[in-house]
């Protein structure tokens, strides 16, 4: 009895500690109602994921993005051999304002033609990445600059149209900012891409015809390699989070947003 009193003492202090540090981490940092423009949108954190930098022609935003075999260490005694984008799996992020033209060239450096669908976009036909339908696919060594003007706003993204080549990690987040920030305001943004993967563990290789998965990763890594998201706690104001889910039919992939 005495064991079982200790230890729920134990259990209720360190509680207490866990409050109070989310306490000291978020009391020196402003909320959405504090910043100097609350309506402006707070950038996307996609934690072990980079976003995609970009360069300026003319007023319109061009991006490389580069298709190409990825070596992607999952977890610490894992590295899987998939495909991804600029050396990233999932691919770089990409963040637009709504109302902005931009140009991304496509350079193919995978060792197959391969197309890029811009998933949810309404944009130009020919700018839909559907091979042999909008255009023609990409051969290896070759490149395409897709352009267009996003007038939409929301969480999106870009992935591999080429069989098999989505399975296999050709996907990322596509954020369309709006031109005017959502209510309530947010402190933070963040996106998290959840792929599912078929690998042996004697393989790295992952099987793309697989329906049955054995490594779940958030932005390309398990625990303890995930990088903690850490939002606002305050004691005036509760931490509210909202989900919002993507499924793209016949694939393991979601792309997942929360706001704190």
């Amino acid at each position: 009895m005495g064991s079982r009193r200790t230890f729920i003492q134990t259990a209720i202090t360190a509680a207490a500690g866990l409050v109070d540090a989310s306490r000291l981490l978020g009391k020196d940092r402003p909320d959405a109602s504090g910043r100097p423009n609350a309506s402006t949108p707070v950038p996307v954190i996609t934690p072990d994921v980079k976003n995609l930098p970009l360069t300026m022609d003319n007023g319109v935003k061009v991006f490389r993005l580069i298709a190409e075999p990825v070596k992607r260490k999952i977890a610490p005694w894992k590295t899987i051999d998939c495909w991804g984008f600029n050396g990233s799996c999932p691919g770089p992020t990409i963040q637009v304002n709504q109302g902005d033209r931009v140009r991304i060239v496509l350079e193919n450096h995978l060792p197959e033609s391969t197309a890029i669908h811009w998933h949810g976009l309404e944009i130009p036909y020919a700018m839909d990445g559907m091979p042999y339908l909008s255009q023609k696919p990409i051969a290896p060594g070759s490149h395409l600059a897709y352009e267009f003007t996003v007038h939409q706003n929301g969480t999106f993204f870009y992935h591999s149209h080429s069989p098999m080549q989505q399975m296999m990690g050709m996907l990322g987040l596509f954020i369309l900012h709006p031109t005017r920030a959502h209510a309530p305001a947010v402190d933070h943004d963040f996106g998290i891409v959840l792929q599912e993967w078929a690998v042996l563990p004697n393989n790295t290789v992952p099987n793309t015809a697989n329906m049955e998965w054995n490594w779940l990763t958030f932005n390309g890594a398990v625990s303890p390699m995930t990088t903690p998201l850490i939002g606002l706690v305050s004691r005036k104001r509760a931490t509210s989070n909202s989900w919002r889910t993507i499924p793209e039919s016949g694939c393991c992939t979601a792309i997942c947003r929360t706001t704190t």
